[in-house]
């Protein structure tokens, strides 16, 4: 919910209509010819990459609310994340 309320208060670029992505939205943004893998074209500031590069979705894993589905820009890997771990919110707009 941290992630998802960050994204809906972000003003960027005088935009205010920024939301947590959904998983699909996060997978097509991958780009597996490099790392870390996000696709340029569709992000504004390259990863920080620490020892967490995992993106949170809006996805909840459909027989376990306590978990939702994310996205290594790293590894280029989708996964799931116990909700209230530390990952990062990479927001999206349209």
């Amino acid at each position: 919910t941290d992630a998802a309320t960050y994204c809906d208060n972000l003003v960027l670029a005088r935009k205010s209509d920024w939301r947590l992505p959904t998983i699909y939205e996060l997978n097509s943004i991958i780009d597996y010819s490099r790392s870390p893998a996000a696709n340029p074209l569709f992000v504004f500031k390259p990863y920080d990459v620490g020892s967490n590069s995992w993106s949170w979705s809006s996805t909840l894993v459909y027989d376990n609310s306590s978990r939702a589905w994310g996205v290594d820009f790293v590894s280029a890997k989708t996964g799931t994340a116990f909700i209230g771990e530390t990952l990062y919110a990479r927001c999206v707009r349209g």
